[in-house]
């Protein structure tokens, strides 16, 4: 039985797992009867904050009567039912549930399907149905906030999010402010401690530093270090504790150890304003430093953006308190980061070929024509607006209002299109201070990179 740590969601086969037989091949149309252990299981699951979704090789057909089944629809989310094999599915359910494919766990009575997604799926576990009892066994006397109790009903809270910025006639930033969005952050109760533990534990996307919740609960009791949270609600309901900071107030410097955030709240503004609500706090207590530690991860790209557009900068030497972490930091006099507005091609190797343009001078050229595009569709910006912008433009400032979002989106488009990983390469992500910093970034990179053609 692979370990129970670190999973979100289960996702279930249907035929031979969650029921005996084949719904395929009932005289009618309804469904075979779903194992009663099973549908325990699922239960005890969402006690624990666990969620539950489906991945069935069968026809679509039978998605439609999963749906209509009260039963079903209430307690699996995201259920993918299709020819496909399951490591799409995986990735489909990854991807509207907003989870690393890491965070899933397949349970399917086939060998075949188990090692097709742990082939196809690096990081997914997979489990045979009669492992289940082992794996709720390894969740029992484990702690449960109220948060976790509730998660499969936000998760459908979302949901409805979703529809409604479908059908909304506007912008994105439009539809957020109608949303009504209210945080209240601030030193944490002792009641909020589980919650900022099981935020330390859980996140990955939005984690500064990966302090795992031990460490945490040690400095909390040791003295010198306070805890911060922030709670979220909209016109669809309370988003909970969303976001958790652990803190190590001094008389000219506040610290952060660990910052970490739902990943339910990306896209939103609430990072910003939860880490100028820190900010704020720590001026008014006499501070001139604020101070953050960052383990740079594939995963956290997204944070080490939003760090970057609130002025939090790596000293001179870049160390941090541990080999792998760097220290950012950023005077707190003068203005704080703005409160963000709430907004939510070709293969590197088509580059290597050989160019028109054989000249640095005209790679540059080509390159920042490029990169303004790439620019306009993550900012959804008019591209005529984009190419009309100054070079030393900042990316942050005003003009481009580059989202953590946005960000990811953009380097994302860079790494496709020439096979420049900006944020594995720049730490602290200082070519995103200007259009033509980033492009000269680039430029290097693939001037010094083989194949190149310089």
């Amino acid at each position: 039985m692979p370990s129970a740590d670190g999973v979100k969601c289960v996702v279930w086969d249907l035929d031979g797992t969650l029921w005996d037989g084949v719904a395929l091949e009932r005289a009618d149309s309804g469904l075979p009867e779903v194992r009663p252990d099973m549908l325990a299981a699922v239960d005890t699951l969402a006690g624990h904050g666990v969620l539950s979704s489906i991945a069935s090789r069968s026809a679509p057909e039978v998605l439609e009567r999963v749906t209509r089944d009260p039963r079903l629809a209430s307690r699996f989310l995201a259920p993918q039912i299709s020819w496909q094999d399951k490591s799409h599915a995986l990735r489909a359910i990854a991807a509207e549930l907003g989870v690393a494919v890491g965070s899933l766990l397949l349970v399917d009575d086939s060998p075949y399907e188990r090692a097709e997604v742990e082939a196809l799926l690096p990081g997914a576990r997979t489990a045979a149905p009669q492992d289940v009892p082992a794996l709720l066994d390894a969740l029992a006397g484990r702690p449960v906030t109220p948060e976790a109790r509730a998660r499969a009903g936000l998760y459908r809270t979302e949901e409805a999010r979703r529809r409604a910025a479908e059908r909304f006639e506007g912008g994105r930033e439009e539809f957020l402010r109608w949303c009504g969005m209210r945080m209240e952050a601030g030193a944490a109760g002792g009641a909020e401690l589980p919650r900022a533990l099981e935020l330390a534990e859980r996140t990955h996307r939005l984690n500064s530093s990966g302090l795992d919740r031990e460490r945490v609960r040690a400095l909390v009791e040791r003295g010198g270090h306070r805890l911060f949270t922030a709670r979220m609600t909209d016109r669809f309901g309370d988003y909970g504790i969303i976001g958790m900071a652990l803190v190590r107030p001094g008389p000219a410097e506040w610290s952060v150890p660990l910052l970490a955030l739902s990943c339910r709240i990306a896209g939103r503004g609430a990072s910003v304003a939860f880490l100028r609500r820190l900010m704020e706090q720590a001026r008014s207590a006499g501070a001139d430093t604020f101070a953050l530690d960052l383990r740079p991860t594939e995963a956290n790209t997204e944070l080490r953006l939003l760090f970057r557009q609130t002025g939090l900068r790596a000293g001179p030497d870049g160390g941090g308190p541990a080999p792998s972490t760097v220290t950012l930091s950023r005077t707190l006099h003068g203005d704080l980061p703005p409160l963000a507005r709430l907004v939510a091609g070709a293969s590197a190797a088509d580059w290597n070929d050989p160019m028109t343009e054989d000249t640095l001078r005209g790679r540059r050229i080509r390159v920042e024509r490029e990169i303004r595009g790439m620019l306009a569709d993550a900012t959804r910006t008019e591209r005529a607006r984009v190419e009309r912008l100054p070079s030393d433009t900042k990316l942050f400032g005003p003009e481009i209002s580059l989202s953590s979002l946005g960000g990811v989106t953009l380097l994302a488009a860079i790494t496709d299109r020439y096979g420049v990983d900006v944020a594995a390469q720049d730490l602290g992500l200082d070519c995103l201070e200007s259009i033509s910093t980033l492009v000269d970034f680039v430029v290097w990179h693939l001037a010094i990179s083989p194949g190149s053609g310089l």
